[in-house]
């Protein structure tokens, strides 16, 4: 949907462009549901859609326009980093922001260069043809790739601000409105098209139908009228005599002295009864609609449906939630590597590669963590300070920490408590971590529920939690997360439950699944039962289980056998009086 700018002098507006299908869909909530959250509207109406593309940095702009009708908007361009034939970095700008001159942009990066603001930029090119845009600029070998493009959204309109004012004529007065004030607006606007176009519809229908009334009961005698119109003298006397003798209106009378010959073949005929009968039942539609605003409610919302299947179109603007176009923290934190520390009840902490020294066969060791009692290390891996770690919870949610916002402790520290470093809700708790590798295009994440549901589902749809989580899997009632690990797709899996039975089946008996489904059953749970744990096993080793008596049993992996998922399950451990029921297994060697 086109945007807006300026209505007349001493009345600035701003309204930005926005997708057509959002526009449909967030009028159809309003109409279904008039109380709709604003939270609700914003999740249909994600932002303006320029047709130039471009990313929306952030929603605190968009967020404050569609609230207060005022909002800054800070939109990008699009632009990648290439390898040259020579080895080079490029930064290939494929979409520029809403409004902004393409040659104008060219030539304050050439500016920039010349004033040696950006002296690492060696050449820029303009590539743009007939398949679309394609800006390359590039820089020499010792540049940092993503710097230089940051340097360029921060001094050229690479990225620029939209300043989005919802001023809008009500009436004859402008009035700055909310977003749910314009589509209200608009959906009355709808609604009187609608009520004018069926009372217009009715008034032509009933007319139709008052003159095809006249016809047929001419029809009926129409031999008497022939002779009557016949002793008439002229026009007016025929259509006076038609009114008095037979009953007529006049507008009746006039239809049937305009009534051609062939009307009156049986044919011609039973075509007037057909259409009256069509015209009553028509008529009968629109009296109903007339009389109710619901039914014409659904007219509205039929209309636009139609209309958006006509002329929607994907989304073109894509929206970073989580970016910002300030400079992040993150850009001012050396990527160093770090050894992360994640103890069974909750406690994290980084410390740098080089806390250990490198020791002969035979040496002690040193301290690499101090635990409370009962309390031991869980996980131990290296990962750098820009890693992403996933934390999963019992209530199915997945929140992601950088390495680098863990606290650096000393060797001799017990670390701090993860819910201290997530926004949990109450009554959540982290039962499982995943380090993410740098490139998580490929791969997936599998959880597993107490129920026993197992569910796989690409990296690629964990690449941007939110602070406040998303959700990794849909729990069912009663149900909580025990376990989630990154998979290559190609691994074997094991449940277990705290009767003692257990199940090993293959990872690809597992379709992979978005965040929001609820997944498939892994192993059927019994009453009074629950699954304790998951494990993605590796080649070889034993599988240690400890029950809650303290008793433990090693088994080969290769003694459970692999079969389909959703069975029962083998006996992995009898839990009769002495041993007690299961409370964690793993893989050991």
């Amino acid at each position: 949907m086109n945007g807006a700018s300026g209505i007349a002098v001493g009345m600035a507006t701003n309204i930005p462009p926005h997708n057509l299908v959002e526009i449909v869909e967030a009028c159809d909530l309003l109409i279904r549901n008039p109380d709709a959250s604003d939270d609700d509207l914003l999740a249909v109406v994600r932002g303006p859609d320029f047709p130039t593309g471009g990313l929306i940095v952030g929603r605190a702009g968009v967020r404050s326009a569609y609230l207060t009708g005022q909002g800054s908007i800070i939109v990008r361009g699009i632009a990648t980093v290439e390898k040259s034939a020579k080895g080079r970095d490029s930064i290939v700008i494929t979409e520029i922001p809403y409004q902004v001159n393409k040659a104008g942009m060219i030539a304050s990066i050439a500016d920039l260069v010349r004033d040696r603001k950006i002296p690492e930029i060696a050449d820029i090119r303009d590539e743009s043809d007939r398949e679309g845009m394609r800006v390359v600029v590039e820089l020499k070998r010792e540049a940092i790739s993503d710097v230089v493009l940051n340097q360029l959204y921060q001094h050229t309109d690479l990225e620029v601000t939209f300043g989005a004012n919802l001023l809008a004529l009500v009436g004859s007065t402008p009035l700055k409105l909310t977003l749910r004030e314009m589509l209200n607006h608009f959906i009355e606007h709808r609604h009187s098209v609608v009520e004018r176009r069926v009372r217009f519809d009715l008034a032509r229908a009933e007319e139709r139908a008052h003159i095809l009334e006249g016809l047929l009961k001419a029809l009926e005698a129409i031999d008497e009228i022939i002779a009557v119109i016949r002793a008439s003298k002229d026009q007016d006397g025929a259509s006076k005599a038609l009114i008095e003798g037979f009953g007529f209106t006049e507008r009746q009378a006039r239809a049937i002295l305009d009534m051609r010959l062939h009307r009156l073949t049986a044919l011609e005929r039973d075509e007037v009864v057909g259409e009256h009968s069509q015209l009553l039942v028509e008529i009968a539609r629109l009296r109903s609609l007339a009389a109710s605003r619901t039914e014409r409610m659904e007219v509205v919302r039929s209309e636009l449906r139609e209309m958006a299947a006509q002329y929607g179109q994907p989304r073109r603007t894509r929206i970073d939630e989580n970016a910002t176009s300030d400079l992040e923290m993150e850009d001012l934190v050396p990527d160093d590597s770090m050894v992360v520390m994640i103890s069974r009840a909750g406690y994290v902490k980084r410390l740098p590669v080089d806390t250990w020294k490198s020791q002969r066969r035979g040496g002690k060791g040193v301290t690499g963590a101090t635990t409370r009692e009962e309390d031991a290390l869980e996980q131990v891996f290296v990962a750098t300070n820009h890693s992403r770690i996933l934390f999963f919870t019992n209530l199915g949610y997945c929140y992601q920490l950088k390495v680098f916002r863990i606290p650096e402790e000393s060797r001799h520290s017990k670390g701090k408590a993860i819910v201290n470093l997530l926004k949990l809700e109450q009554g959540e708790r982290p039962v499982a971590s995943v380090c993410l590798p740098p490139a998580c295009d490929r791969g997936f994440i599998l959880t597993a529920t107490s129920n026993g549901i197992v569910k796989k589902t690409p990296l690629t749809e964990y690449r941007k939690p939110r602070a406040s989580g998303l959700r990794a899997i849909r729990l069912r009632p009663g149900a909580s997360l025990v376990g989630a690990s990154i998979t290559s797709g190609d691994s074997h899996v094991m449940l277990m439950k705290a009767g003692g039975r257990v199940i090993r089946f293959h990872e690809r008996d597992v379709r992979a699944m978005g965040r929001f489904t609820s997944g498939i059953r892994g192993i059927r749970v019994g009453p009074g039962d629950e699954v304790v744990g998951m494990l993605v096993l590796g080649d070889g080793g034993d599988i240690l289980t400890a029950t809650e008596n303290g008793f433990g049993k090693r088994t080969p992996v290769e003694d459970y056998p692999l079969v389909r998922r959703g069975g029962l399950g083998v006996i992995g451990i009898k839990t009769g009086g002495r041993n007690g029921r299961v409370v964690s297994f793993k893989q050991v060697r």
